[in-house]
């Protein structure tokens, strides 16, 4: 009846921890430390951690990608140039996933030719303002007067022998982008004037979209009038 076999429970647990296995796990921690730290200093002896090499092993990775492709870009098809979709980061610009339908037929280019010509194409992406739809179709017009068409075709021919001639004048872009991403550009700070004061920001914006959602009823209420005028 609550008869422990060699002395009290307060004794067996002040045994545990002066135990001989509780003080070695201690010593057993800074050992697997110095081990780890023997095992990177190592790996630097051997090279794995060779952070020159790695540099050189990626330059010539990307030589030999760029002359798997060649004529070709070496970094693909031509992507948009978009902003991120946070407050956080929307304010700077990079790489999309492909140009919108809009974009393409603006720049005088149909959706199914541009991939054949190294162009993305996104069917699911949406313009929202006209500043960045204009600065991905002069992306694109820019493309277009640099493209060198050539062809495939092993006949003899004019058009085969023009491509052949082409292909030994024409150097291969190895950009990053194809095409450079713009930096952007901000406004300076200036000191609040009263016009910026005066101005209610809320109120402009229910205003506009009020108009654009009206435009249909007004031209209708307009046309109905002059129906009923004549």
């Amino acid at each position: 009846q609550g008869i422990f076999p060699s002395g009290s429970s307060s004794q067996s647990s002040a045994s545990q921890v002066n135990s001989p296995t509780t003080a070695c796990h201690g010593e057993a921690q800074q050992h697997g430390a110095t081990y780890q730290r023997d095992e990177v200093l190592a790996a630097v002896r051997e090279g794995e951690l060779n952070q020159p090499a790695g540099k050189k092993r990626r330059a010539e990775k990307r030589a030999q990608k760029a002359a798997k492709l060649a004529p070709r870009p070496a970094a693909g098809n031509l992507r948009p140039v978009v902003k991120p979709p946070s407050l956080r980061h929307n304010f700077r610009l990079r790489k999309g996933k492909g140009f919108t339908k809009s974009e393409l037929k603006e720049a005088g280019i149909h959706n199914r030719l541009a991939p054949t010509i190294g162009i993305s194409v996104d069917l699911r992406r949406r313009n929202k303002s006209v500043e960045g739809m204009q600065r991905n179709v002069d992306r694109l017009k820019e493309y277009m007067s640099k493209l060198v068409y050539l062809t495939n075709r092993k006949r003899k021919s004019k058009k085969s022998q023009d491509s052949r001639a082409k292909l030994k004048e024409c150097r291969q872009n190895t950009h990053k982008h194809i095409i450079p991403i713009p930096r952007a550009k901000y406004d300076p700070a200036r000191a609040i004037t009263a016009d910026d004061k005066k101005f209610m920001a809320f109120s402009t914006l229910r205003i506009q979209r009020a108009e654009q959602r009206l435009v249909g009823p007004r031209q209708k209420a307009k046309a109905s009038k002059k129906e009923a005028d004549n």
